[in-house]
């Protein structure tokens, strides 16, 4: 009989705590020690065993800088005290808006003091919660630094606590994500861990710049400022990141896989490393490959189908090193090598590059070019004929090495040829003027000489013709 009244009376002690400021107190001090952060709930209005708050106010000078939340309704189990912990049920918040930040301090706020007015029944009061879930119906989280401006708003956020730990498992459905100064992007899903000052995602998927997609998993640790993710990146259309003068130029859609890790916060220093690629890649209207078409008598190179387009990058500050570079058009091209280009996404002003390539082309198109294949292109190799290019200047205004090379090759193909033929006519023509010295037919001496000359410049002029890259219109020599 006293054990049931014993219990009857825990049972009424336990609900006037439970409805009493220093429960409030306690569970304010609770959250703020998860978040690292000096918060407090607005007074508690039960009904039965639920219980609602207008709000949770808290600011801090870790990672989370400052959490408001509205509309938090739960329902506690009034004898879960027995169990020496508060057994909370699935809390739901109508609202959150979460502002972070680099840290500015690495020592936690303490919690609010836990005031005493529990009294006798202090020494069976459980100090510890056990929360089964948490839903937020729409969350709305700012990080703001000196080098990263990021939001995320109208997240479906859900939060179940992971066995024998302090962590959380996170599920998040919708909302948009932006970083400063670039178009939003729509988060479909992620699924990750939370621990104090750490965030492991799991899965993270987004869609990104109409209909592209974009997926990645990694550790990013808040406190620290710190984060590795291996992501990958597909059906991202070129001319969605290409400048104006390129959109028309390069068509085709990008895919990657990035691995990016580094510093962020105050001073954001990251460091992207993986491999790209183009699918269905086309290049149209290029001043190199109108010449090329004019020059070899290829129409394929003006509208030239690269079957094969992707190389390993890396992709640190204001640099980016393409290594491994790969394109290639069956039956008519292939190139390799690398190329570093300078201020790769600078929206203004120049981007230098700077790079060797080896350039390997099919004997067809060569046949047009007088010289190319015994003076240029000398290697064979993978059913090309190849040679090594040096490239320069800045992606508006590439310089190369190969079209000059090409030109005096020509040239020097052609002056080689010039005296054989020449010589050739000559004998032709002196045979002809043998034949004409008559004596009854005056002068045919001097007709044959003024003959011999004229041919002799047709040859010259005739076969400096045949090189591409000299425009003699109609001058005599």
């Amino acid at each position: 009989m006293v054990a049931i009244l014993a219990g009857i009376v825990a049972t009424v002690l336990a609900k006037r705590y439970l409805k009493s400021d220093a429960f409030r107190e306690f569970l304010s001090g609770r959250v703020s020690r998860i978040l690292q952060v000096d918060g407090e709930f607005a007074p508690f209005s039960w009904t039965d065993a639920s219980v609602y708050s207008e709000s949770f106010m808290g600011a801090g000078k870790n990672a989370v800088q400052k959490v408001e939340a509205q509309g938090v309704r739960t329902t506690i189990d009034f004898s879960s005290f027995k169990r020496e912990a508060w057994d909370v049920e699935e809390v739901t918040i109508n609202r959150v808006n979460l502002a972070m930040g680099a840290s500015q301090s690495q020592v936690a706020p303490p919690p609010p003091a836990v005031t005493s007015s529990r009294g006798f029944i202090s020494r069976w009061i459980p100090q510890k919660v056990a929360v089964k879930g948490i839903r937020i119906a729409e969350l709305d989280c700012q990080w703001s630094g000196e080098a990263l401006d990021a939001k995320a708003l109208d997240l479906s956020v859900s939060l179940t606590p992971l066995n024998g730990d302090d962590g959380w498992q996170l599920q998040v459905q919708d909302g948009e994500l932006s970083l400063a100064g670039q178009e939003p992007m729509r988060l479909e899903r992620l699924h990750a861990r939370l621990r104090p000052g750490e965030f492991f995602i799991t899965d993270a998927g987004l869609e990104i710049l109409d209909h592209a997609t974009f997926t990645t998993a990694g550790e990013v640790y808040l406190e620290q400022g710190r984060l590795t993710l291996r992501s990958h990146v597909d059906k991202l259309r070129g001319d969605r990141i290409w400048r104006e003068d390129w959109k028309q130029r390069m068509l085709g859609t990008l895919y990657a896989d990035i691995k990016t890790e580094g510093s962020f916060g105050r001073e954001t220093k990251l460091t992207h490393t993986g491999k790209v690629g183009l699918k269905n890649g086309m290049l149209v209207a290029l001043p190199v490959l109108e010449k090329l078409a004019n020059h070899t008598r290829t129409e394929r190179f003006r509208r030239l189908v690269l079957d094969k387009a992707e190389a390993d990058f890396v992709l640190k500050g204001n640099r980016l090193q393409l290594d491994d570079l790969l394109l290639q058009s069956d039956g008519l091209l292939r190139v390799e090598g690398s190329i570093q280009v300078d201020e790769p996404f600078s929206k203004s002003g120049a981007r230098p590059l700077r790079g060797v390539l080896e350039v390997g082309v099919v004997h067809d198109v060569l046949k047009w070019l007088p010289g190319a294949e015994k003076r240029v292109f000398t290697e064979v190799r993978s059913g090309f004929l190849w040679t090594t290019m040096h490239v320069g200047g800045t992606i508006e205004s590439p310089t190369e090495d190969l079209s000059p090379r090409l030109g005096k090759a020509a040239i020097e193909e052609t002056v080689a040829a010039v005296p054989e033929a020449a010589i050739q006519t000559s004998r032709d023509l002196l045979d002809t003027a043998t034949g004409l010295l008559d004596p009854v037919t005056g002068g045919a001496i001097d007709n044959a000489g003024d003959q011999l000359l004229d041919q002799a410049e047709d040859v010259i002029q005739g076969g400096l013709r045949l090189v591409p890259m000299l425009d003699l219109g109609n001058r005599s020599f």
